[in-house]
């Protein structure tokens, strides 16, 4: 009796994405779009204060910044009240 069955399938090996960089060349970036005579203008006057992220500008510091915050204030809390009392009456 011969043996007449074909060879085994080749086994599969994982494909590993290595990737292709050129050691010889320095990898610089683009500087296409950058400009060395740009000239830049500085506002006279004081900057505008930003307030403190940890919360301990004063409300004149606030109000110097958002001129209408008194406006906002009163917005936000009016869309707050009507917010709860659209959940509270959709309950029922």
């Amino acid at each position: 009796m011969s043996d007449t069955s074909s060879p085994p399938p080749p086994k599969r090996r994982k494909k590993v994405d290595t990737p292709k960089t050129k050691v010889s060349e320095p990898s610089q970036p683009d500087q296409s779009n950058v400009s060395l005579n740009q000239t830049f203008s500085i506002p006279d006057g004081p900057p505008t204060p930003a307030a403190n992220v940890h919360g301990s500008a004063d409300a004149q510091k606030v109000n110097y910044v958002i001129p209408d915050i008194e406006e906002l204030k009163d917005h936000l809390k009016n869309y707050v009240s009507n917010y709860f009392d659209f959940i509270i009456f959709s309950l029922y």
